[in-house]
């Protein structure tokens, strides 16, 4: 067989894999697959689904399923967690995290079909967050935050917040959530009802849909895969630079940072930089010095003073047997001598009522003689 049908046979087999296992392009690593329960796939730039398993990393614009009976959980590097229930259809549509530079930070996701459970991470951790859930309830504003939402029996989507508040708009209405509120479409494009508190059963019933089996395994899992979220979260943050036109260092090509400032003048601002830290840590030393001491000269007189009302109720406590004792023999002493005064009344009142009847005789007498 000559060079040139060896040649033309291995180029005719490498079109054939082509064509049979078109190459799709891996986006940038933005997640992990923490847990499978079941059978779910992801489809890449329009290629043929493959089978997730643990470890996998997943990128903006994958398509994620989830089959019958079965869940799956991811782990952004922002630690933004994504649970889908069975038969859910889930996609990133956009993530920007710079774990260094807060303010660019924004998500954008898309629940296509099923059930789903997101606690925010980092990204929605600021004062106006930019995430948005593009679900079949409707648009859902994120304010830092952990939903849960599920298509219901009757074909309604339920959507309940356990934590944070969130906006849901859908229908022309816009309808926001508090921590313990829920709320109902009825359909996909209606207008969402009136946030309200639902009973646990119903909240049972939509837990049940993104509960996990393994979910303790799963956590542990979680505290491991930190080296690897911050490796990924240090790749995407030389990624944003890259694309600033700045290196790892965040410097322009010409040797000029985003401020144009070059090197001598960045050691300068360093060094002050450097000098105002120290000035900030003697300041607070001194102060944390200052406030010791006031608080043990505090101290050291609330001591004396409790030591002092302590001797005095002391001497106050070995004072009162002596004080009492008397106090206590008075009224013994003085019952006779209020007795004496009413027996001495009673005997005046009898010598009176006495005393008619005896000069009674008298007058009899005095009259007898003055007639003789």
């Amino acid at each position: 067989m000559s060079f040139r049908l060896i040649c033309a046979f291995f180029s005719t087999f490498v079109v054939g894999l082509v064509l049979f296992f078109p190459m799709t392009a891996k986006a940038d690593p933005i997640g992990t697959v923490v847990e499978v329960e079941g059978s779910a796939t992801l489809s890449r730039s329009g290629g043929a689904p493959f089978a997730l398993k643990l470890n996998d990393t997943v990128g903006m614009g994958d398509l994620l399923t989830t089959g019958a009976k079965s869940r799956l959980f991811i782990l952004l590097a922002d630690n933004t967690e994504w649970t889908l229930a069975e038969n859910s259809r889930f996609r990133i549509d956009q993530y920007v995290f710079d774990s260094e530079d807060t303010a660019s930070n924004k998500a954008s996701y898309s629940l296509l079909e099923g059930g789903f459970r997101y606690v925010s991470g980092l990204v929605a951790k600021k004062e106006n967050p930019d995430v948005s859930i593009n679900s079949p309830a409707g648009t859902i504003g994120i304010r830092g935050t952990d939903i849960t939402g599920a298509p219901d029996a009757d074909g309604s989507y339920d959507v309940y917040v356990d934590d944070g508040t969130i906006d849901v708009a859908s229908g022309g209405a816009n309808t926001r959530l508090q921590r313990g509120q829920g709320t109902m479409i009825a359909k996909r494009g209606a207008a969402p009802l009136a946030p309200k508190e639902w009973k646990q059963g119903r909240l049972a019933r939509l837990r049940t849909e993104v509960k996990l089996v393994r979910g303790g395994e799963m956590r542990d899992r979680i505290q491991k895969l930190q080296p690897q979220q911050m490796e990924m979260r240090q790749k995407l943050h030389e990624r944003i630079q890259e694309k600033r036109g700045l290196n790892k260092d965040g410097l322009k090509k010409d040797g000029l940072n985003k401020e144009g400032m070059n090197r001598e003048q960045r050691q300068e601002l360093r060094q002050e930089k450097v000098e105002q830290r120290r000035e900030a840590m003697q300041q607070h030393r001194s102060e944390t010095e200052t406030r010791r001491d006031t608080w043990l000269e505090k101290r050291n007189a609330e001591d004396d003073s409790q030591r002092q009302n302590r001797l005095r109720m002391q001497q106050q406590q070995q004072q009162k047997p002596m004080q009492q004792q008397p106090m206590q023999q008075k009224p013994m002493q003085q019952k006779p001598m209020q007795q004496k005064p009413l027996q001495q009344q009673q005997e005046k009142l009898l010598q009176q009522q006495q005393q008619p009847s005896q000069q009674k005789p008298l007058q009899q007498l005095l009259q007898q003689r003055i007639q003789r």
